[in-house]
């Protein structure tokens, strides 16, 4: 994808490092780290501009890699791929588009849960990824220990602890995007739902591979079961390929699967990536020392309560209310007189002081 560059650009790339054997781009969320890692693998060897279309920085950078060159993405920071913002969009499209030939999923360790929501989206994709577990040092100072190997055994890709300005774990790093790349280790790993919207999907399947070339992105093997699900989410990307009859058999599968879980589909999928961070993050990361609820998680327990959530909204409602008319109305006078002794009687004593009748 091309940019129109600006005049940010760091010093040119040489010629030489131009054939670059590999593409990857680095995705995460907003404050994940993902730029530290980048300006520590590229150093001045990177330029800026815009993607097309938007205001939304580009920046390309290059490093050394087995002896070659590899070409880095900085993709914009995104909390989802609903292509529902610019940066969305971008991130996106450019992870359809098959440029990158390796993702390189940057991850906030001390973050885990949240970030993790982000990469089960990728999951459903089936990109090649590398996990990067980023900010291990401030992981490490709130007492976090996290299981990497079962990490990378559950995500089905490598995960590397790195600390981005330091430089910590990046030659490992290095390892793993190698490993992918000659086939060593696992990558592409697509994350399953459960059977009720894995037969869905199954059903749209053959309908999906048979749209016309490039409109199911065919240059990667799993977009095909990745747009059956944004179908079935009720994307408008994904159903603006399909005819009126597969949008009607699409309608008829969502019904199906919202009659058979007893929930809106739109909230269920959503839910469902929730439930998986939330379980991968549970299942791999233990707290030194007593693990207590913080005073957030004790109040959330109690406002976001299936049965106690609404009545504390309605007394929370009942009390802005009160405070509104009661308190409020005590300052009305008050906030009346010092307007006018400021606004009205202040300023006609500094017009007559200047110009006296």
């Amino acid at each position: 994808m091309g940019c129109c560059e600006s005049s940010r650009e760091s010093p040119a790339v040489s010629a030489e490092d131009s054939a670059a054997a590999l593409t990857l781009a680095l995705a995460g969320n907003p404050n994940c780290g993902k730029s530290a890692l980048f300006n520590t693998l590229t150093g001045i060897r990177q330029k800026t501009g815009n993607w097309p279309g938007v205001t939304v920085d580009r920046k390309e950078g290059r490093f050394a890699l087995g002896g070659q060159t590899a070409t880095l993405i900085d993709l914009p920071g995104t909390y989802s791929l609903d292509s529902s913002s610019p940066d969305e969009e971008v991130t996106r499209q450019y992870l359809l588009s098959g440029d990158a030939d390796l993702i390189v999923n940057v991850v906030d360790a001390s973050n885990l849960e949240r970030n993790l929501y982000f990469t089960v989206q990728l999951l459903e994709m089936g990109v090649p990824m590398v996990l990067a577990l980023n900010m291990m040092d401030v992981a490490r100072k709130q007492g976090m220990e996290i299981d990497i190997a079962r990490l990378s055994e559950e995500l089905g890709c490598p995960v590397v602890a790195v600390v981005a300005p330091s430089g910590e774990g990046l030659d490992a790093l290095k390892a793993a995007i190698l490993s992918v790349r000659a086939g060593a280790a696992t990558g592409g790993f697509r994350l399953a739902h459960d059977e009720v919207v894995e037969e869905a999907i199954g059903e749209l399947l053959p309908a999906v591979e048979a749209l016309p070339a490039g409109q199911g992105d065919s240059r990667h093997p799993h977009n095909a079961h990745w747009l059956a699900l944004k179908m079935l989410e009720g994307d408008s990307q994904a159903l603006a390929l399909a005819d009126d009859a597969l949008r009607t058999r699409i309608d008829a599968l969502r019904h199906d699967i919202e009659q058979r879980v007893d929930e809106d589909i739109d909230i269920y999928l959503p839910d469902s990536r929730f439930g998986h961070a939330h379980a991968l993050a549970q299942t791999v990361l233990r707290q030194r020392g007593k693990l207590g609820k913080t005073v957030s998680d004790r109040i959330d327990a109690v406002v976001l309560h299936r049965w106690f959530g609404i009545p504390v909204f309605l007394l929370v409602m009942y009390l802005m209310f009160m405070f509104t008319i009661n308190l409020g109305g005590a300052f009305v006078d008050f906030f009346d007189g010092l307007g006018n002794a400021i606004f009205v009687d202040g300023f006609k004593s500094l017009i007559e002081g200047w110009m006296p009748p």
